[in-house]
């Protein structure tokens, strides 16, 4: 998104210069999915002045970071001069988590760096966005044991992919069958993937549920035929 400032179709002497794209630069933000992050790109005349945003001939800044594993996927930022300060503020709301690559320009030309890279983090889990997967969930043989798989997500289906994110105590899981309750529990965890189980040794059907912060993850309960 280009954001301009200044007063268009004027001529305005700059008494430190025009504005100089190459030799301005940028500060990635620290960014989670869903929230907004900022940024600066700093502005410098041709003669290595600062160059104050207020003051001076209209300037076009645009900036946009496209995510290095999905090019479809590209987030443009808005921008503002916050006072007569040698730089101008950038805001993005990013929505998928993963690497981006932000090109960042002045009146149509580069900044500094040509590409800037920046890491957009998952945001909390959201028990809806979690699911499970495996066997086990569906239709199980009788076994002392029945494994499955639930992957931590956040709101926009993002994996979270650390278990700090996604601390054990918040988890719980049960199992029932039509005659009583049976032991389930969490085994493990592995980049914000759990491995859970529940005893399936008597054939029956069973209701296999998984909740995160005592709200159910997507498709909980489980309908399970096992034997």
């Amino acid at each position: 998104t280009q954001s301009t400032w200044g007063s268009s179709g004027t001529e305005v002497t700059n008494p430190v210069g025009s504005i100089n794209p190459s030799g301005c630069n940028a500060t990635m933000p620290d960014a989670v999915a869903g929230e907004d992050a900022t940024f600066r790109v700093s502005l410098v005349s041709t003669n290595g002045s600062a160059f104050y945003c207020t003051e001076y001939p209209s300037f076009t800044v645009e900036a946009t970071f496209r995510s290095s594993s999905n090019p479809d996927v590209a987030v443009n930022a808005t921008f503002e001069c916050t006072g007569n300060v040698p730089y101008v503020v950038g805001t993005i709301r990013f929505l998928l988590s993963g690497s981006y690559k932000a090109t960042i320009t002045i009146n149509g030309e580069s900044i500094a760096v040509a590409v800037y890279v920046t890491d957009v983090q998952p945001g909390a889990v959201s028990a809806n966005s979690t699911t499970g997967t495996g066997v086990a969930l569906k239709k199980q043989p009788a076994a002392a044991a029945a494994f499955f798989d639930v992957t931590a997500k956040d709101i926009y289906g993002n994996e979270v992919g650390t278990c700090e994110l996604a601390p054990w105590s918040n988890w719980k899981v049960t199992a029932t069958t039509d005659k009583s309750n049976v032991n389930a529990g969490v085994q493990s965890c592995d980049h914000g993937t759990y491995t859970m189980w529940y005893d399936a040794s008597t054939p029956g059907i069973y209701y296999v549920s998984v909740y995160y912060e005592h709200t159910s993850i997507a498709g909980s309960p489980y309908k399970v035929t096992v034997g």
